[in-house]
Formats: structure tokens, sequence, C-alpha cells
């Protein structure tokens, strides 16, 4: 199979006709018959059935039609890859509530009117390693504890994924004002036990977390939980309910535009780095240096 036949397939299925398909093609009208023969012998599948009209697809066809032309559209970006009309892509893939509202503004305001193509997955720390080390996102953004950081760190390095520490930090609460603890200094785990906590589906690695202990209360303790891949519903819940959250006081400021409270946990001992990876000895691209030095600006002040 040549990518030629791809595109005299194409002409044949668009013009419904093998003639006119020949006309346009510039090649004899029996060539293009033999070519659609040899196409679906080495494919096992009728292609076209013939009508009054020309040709038709048939469902095969149809299938065959809707590969070839997302081949056909990839090959041309590729033809165009040297020239401005490609855009320039950046993909990040992040542990939710990691990436502010503000650099993201930063960010769009520096490209503003350019031709950028920005993807931000929100991920687990699980989904993020493969995300990067698969070529999916050109870099991750992640927090590891210090229940994790044995495991997580051992991950990165198989992977052959480079981690750079941006800060660290420890765990907060946070709750709306429906929840009684909202006016407090501090709070203790034995009284948040007494709410439902709200957090990101479970993989491997929050599952190691259950094992810390906070001042005597193991999170493992926490049996009223719901789980939810979608900040904007979490952050619903806590305006709207007594439910509460852990987090960092990294990301104080995007919680509290909403009317949240970033409240410190006494006695909490938990140890958190906050960093972003990527593929060793590989050079990152002009638009995530930007975004990185965006990342590392914003945490580091």
């Amino acid at each position: 199979m040549q990518l030629q036949h791809l595109k005299y397939f194409l002409q044949i299925a668009e013009t419904g006709s093998m003639n006119r398909a020949a006309e346009l093609l510039y090649v004899s009208q029996p060539s293009l018959s033999k070519m659609i023969s040899g196409l679906e012998a080495e494919l096992d599948i009728k292609i076209f059935e013939r009508n009054n009209r020309g040709v038709a697809l048939t469902e095969d066809g149809k299938k065959l039609y809707m590969y070839t032309k997302n081949i056909m559209k990839q090959f041309d970006l590729i033809s165009k890859i040297s020239s401005d009309e490609i855009p320039s892509v950046i993909s990040v893939s992040a542990y939710p509530n990691l990436i502010p509202a503000d650099l993201l503004n930063r960010y769009y305001n520096i490209y503003q009117g350019r031709n950028i193509l920005f993807t931000l997955r929100e991920s687990r720390i699980s989904q993020i390693v493969e995300d990067v080390s698969g070529l999916s996102s050109e870099i991750g953004v992640l927090h590891i504890n210090n229940a994790q950081s044995k495991e997580v760190h051992r991950l990165l390095d198989y992977h052959d994924l480079e981690f750079r520490l941006l800060a660290e930090d420890t765990w907060y609460a946070v709750v709306g004002k429906n929840n009684p603890l909202f006016y407090r200094e501090s709070v203790n785990m034995r009284e948040l036990l007494e709410y439902t906590v709200v957090r990101p589906p479970d993989d491997y690695f929050s599952t190691l977390t259950t094992y810390l202990i906070i001042d005597s209360v193991s999170l493992s303790e926490f049996q009223k939980t719901i789980y939810l891949n979608n900040g904007a519903a979490i952050i619903s819940l806590m305006q709207e309910t007594d439910i509460f959250t852990f987090s960092l006081w990294l990301s104080h400021q995007d919680y509290e535009r909403y009317g949240l409270r970033v409240i410190p946990i006494e006695n909490c001992e938990v140890t958190v780095e906050m960093g972003w990876i990527k593929r060793r000895k590989e050079r990152l691209s002009s638009e995530a240096e930007i975004f990185v030095g965006l990342l590392e600006e914003h945490y580091k002040k």
C-alpha cells in the first residue's frame, strides 16, 4: 500500500466516479480500477459498489475513507511542519489544582494572537508519569508527599524522567462558609473526621498516603469520602456544603478567590515536594520553557 494509492482512493470516493477521478488525477481509468482491486485484495475487503451514477462506498469502504482522511490530514501537517501555518504545541499533565488560574492568564497573554495549541490534562501521579514518558505531554506538574516519595522517585528513574523541585509545603484543610470550621485559625485531624472529604480518584500512589498518621489520626479513618476529578465541581461542593479537601498552601490563592479558606492543620508533619518532570536529556520546546519559567516564578514567590 502506498500513500499515492490512498490519495487516488480519496479522489474516487469524493467524486463518486472512477472516470471523473481519472480525469482529475491525469491517470487512466483502467489504472485506477487495477489499483482499487489491488487495495481490496491487500485489505481483504470490498471498497466500492457500482451503481447507475458511478461508484459508492461499502460499509468497509466508509471506514477506510474515515481513516484515510485522517492519515492525509496528518501527512499534510507534516509537510508544512517548517511553516508558520502549523501551530506551536505544548501539552502539560498536572495534578489537580496545581496550575493556578493567574499563571494560565499570563501564559495566554504571552501568546495572544499567535498560533499555539495548548493542552492541559489534570491527572493523578501514575497518569502524569505515563503521559510524559509516553510523549503525550512534554512536562508534568505534581506533588509528592513523604509517604509516596521513595516509590515515586523510583518510578521516575525507571521511566528516565527528571524531577525539578519548585517548592516544599505541607497539608492544609480547605473549607467553605457552610463548614463550622470556616472561621478557625487552625483545625485538628480529629475535628476533620466529622466531615466528608472530597478528592480525586485514587491511584496506587494515593493509596500509599493512607498510611500517613497526623496527630495520631490515620488517613484510613476518613470513611466519608467523595471522589471527583473535576476542579470546578470540587470548588462548588465546598462553597455550597460542609465538605472539605486537603491541599497545599501553595494553592491558597486559587481557593480564596472562590471564598474558601485554607486553614493550617495542627501538628501536621506531612512534607510535600512540589515540582515538574520532563524526559531526561531532552531539551524543552521554547513554549514549555516559558511555561516552566512562569511556574518557577509563581511558586518561588
